[in-house]
């Protein structure tokens, strides 16, 4: 049985549908195995044939989604697979900041193979639905599995606690009150790509926000610790992806007058949040 992640996200698809055999290079923060992300829209149900017309009105289609699929290659046995899965869907933070890692790689590689800024990464907030699974070798190289089951509350609760965080700046912002700062934005860059794994472009943006920071002395003043640290991980080659990502985010809170979070996950879930098992092995 192979375990995998699969992430549902708006249509169109991200990258061409295919298999794609991904080996994480040392630059990136996934583990470092081979995975295979499967890229490709879910099938539609077939109609069934000589099926009467319903009398009452169609319901409306629904959106339509893509999904990309990140699979173990190292097999398990099925009293593994489902240990395996049960651990994963109490708390599938790991899991499936593991699986983006992946994903925005093939994505990565994408947008350097054709020169061009599409696709762009898949974030937590853009989720639609986080499926977990494990399949045989065949369904699970297809993105299908024996055992799937459903995150219903993952993206909805990252995203209501999205809102929440941003609401007041958001109207200060609208309203002109206060100005876009382009050292935040570069610091959420720098957020963004350290999320994705990619450590040195996220200490390369990571350095180039603290020193656009310092070159706005209109803006509050940076807290100097939070500077120092931020200067001290872009310098560095030893810094990880997590280090660059909670550095980042709490540099934009800074520049931005906000306190700043002491923690960051690449998705936010709490334990024991709902799950839908979708499908059951014969």
């Amino acid at each position: 049985m192979f375990p995998f992640v699969q992430l549902v996200v708006p249509a169109p698809p991200l990258v061409a549908s295919g298999r794609y055999l991904l080996r994480a290079s040392e630059d990136t923060g996934a583990q470092a195995r081979a995975v295979v992300v499967v890229a490709g829209e879910p099938g539609v149900a077939r109609r069934r044939p000589f099926a009467r017309r319903a009398r009452r009105p169609r319901p409306r289609p629904a959106a339509p989604t893509a999904r990309i699929t990140v699979v173990r290659t190292e097999p398990l046995s099925l009293a593994a697979a489902r240990r395996w899965l049960r651990t994963a869907v109490t708390d599938p933070r790991d899991e499936v900041a593991d699986a983006l890692v992946n994903a925005n790689e093939l994505l990565a590689c994408t947008r350097q193979a054709f020169a061009s800024p599409d696709p762009r990464d898949i974030t937590p907030l853009s989720l639609l639905a986080v499926r977990l699974g494990f399949g045989r070798g065949e369904r699970a190289a297809h993105g299908e599995g024996d055992v799937v089951v459903e995150l219903r509350d993952f993206p909805a609760g990252e995203r209501r606690r999205g809102a929440q965080r941003g609401d007041e700046l958001l109207a200060d912002l609208v309203a002109g009150r206060r100005p876009l700062e382009p050292a935040a934005e570069l610091a959420l860059l720098a957020h963004q790509q350290a999320a994705a794994g990619r450590r040195d472009v996220a200490r390369t943006l990571l350095a180039a926000a603290c020193a656009q920071a310092e070159r706005e002395p209109e803006r509050p003043h940076l807290p100097r610790a939070v500077a120092e640290r931020c200067r001290a991980a872009a310098a560095s080659t030893n810094s990880d992806c997590a280090q660059l990502a909670n550095l980042a985010r709490e540099l934009a809170d800074a520049i931005r007058g906000r306190e700043a979070a002491s923690t960051l996950r690449a998705a936010g879930h709490s334990p024991g949040a709902r799950a839908t098992e979708l499908e059951r092995p014969n």
